[in-house]
């Protein structure tokens, strides 16, 4: 199934704009229609191979995210399949991406990539 820009998943959230597209999955800038609140959403990718170990991948994540409560860490609203496609409805946090804040300049942001990936690491130590 493609997603595409206005598609309601699970009835509830709409997809309003693809904001990263990986290897994995593709991230989307969504809408709770239920709750009136901005989401994010990550999909699974079915256009390449390994999909359902992909599937138990993007399952495992959700169930570890679940009961995760921290500043640092979008937080996981839902969690749903249909047709294949693994969906994680979560905390919409709005940014720049990393590659955004790498590229603009390099050696500072070398420096705040560091700080930045330093502080999300710091959640598990």
């Amino acid at each position: 199934m493609k997603l595409v820009e206005g598609q309601l998943v699970h009835h509830r959230y709409r997809l309003d704009r693809r904001l990263a597209q990986g290897g994995m999955g593709e991230v989307w800038k969504g809408f709770d229609i239920q709750l009136g609140r901005i989401v994010a959403i990550k999909a699974l990718r079915t256009d390449t191979n390994n999909v359902e170990a992909k599937l138990r991948r993007l399952r495992a994540e959700a169930h570890n995210s679940a009961n995760l409560a921290h500043p640092n860490i979008a937080a996981l609203f839902d969690y749903y399949e249909h047709d294949g496609i693994g969906f994680l409805i979560m905390e919409y946090v709005p940014s720049k991406s990393l590659a955004d804040l790498y590229h603009k300049e390099k050696l500072w942001n070398q420096l705040v990539c560091f700080l930045f990936l330093f502080k999300q690491l710091e959640v598990f130590l």
